[in-house]
């Protein structure tokens, strides 16, 4: 095959960026481009959606790459939220959605927690059922949940250093990070490779 020179709609490895969001109310964005797994930016989010979409646009707009590909946490509604939490959070995933799709250089793709965090080794294995009180199965979820965080706070410093003060104690700001490049290692689905120099 022989290969040509990069036009503006060439859909190889090096014209991607991912970006990666958890979409909590502690969540965060993070931009990183594709091919050295740079990150351009990263930023936390606010309990504003307004605030949070004039975020992403600022990151959409801020790369020069001519495609990009938002990941984004699958959140979901859990049993003792109220509804306005709910809602909230509704809200803001759909705004995001809305956004991020209104942009002629994105795809977008869902991914759920558990999907990038097997990806990363830091789930935990089933939490065992039997023989556990409605109470002690509540503790051990809620240890759990804190383990998991730990980790990927944990995982994100190991592979950028340079950022374990920016990362902190924010599990927000490193599941974007991994989400980001969870993102990555699914841009088989949407690149075109070799047929460019």
């Amino acid at each position: 095959m022989t290969k040509t020179k990069c036009s503006s709609n060439c859909k190889c490895l090096k014209n991607w960026a991912v970006i990666g969001i958890d979409p909590g109310v502690k969540g965060a964005i993070c931009l990183v481009e594709a091919k050295s797994k740079a990150i351009l930016g990263v930023r936390k989010f606010t309990p504003n959606t307004h605030t949070n979409v004039a975020i992403l646009n600022t990151m959409l707009n801020e790369t020069d790459k001519k495609h990009i590909l938002v990941v984004c946490e699958k959140g979901q509604a859990y049993s003792g939220n109220g509804s306005v939490s709910s809602f909230n959070f509704g809200f803001t995933c759909g705004s995001i959605f809305g956004a991020a799709i209104s942009n002629p250089k994105v795809e977008w793709l869902y991914v759920t927690p558990k999907e990038w965090q097997k990806y990363f080794e830091i789930a935990l294995d089933p939490m065992p059922r039997k023989g556990l009180s409605a109470k002690e199965k509540q503790q051990v979820k809620t240890q759990r949940r804190k383990q998991i965080k730990q980790n990927s706070i944990q995982k994100a410093k190991d592979l950028y250093p340079a950022l374990e003060k920016a990362i902190g104690k924010n599990d927000g700001v490193s599941d974007a990070i991994l989400i980001a490049l969870y993102g990555i290692s699914k841009l088989g689905n949407y690149i075109k490779e070799g047929t460019c120099a």
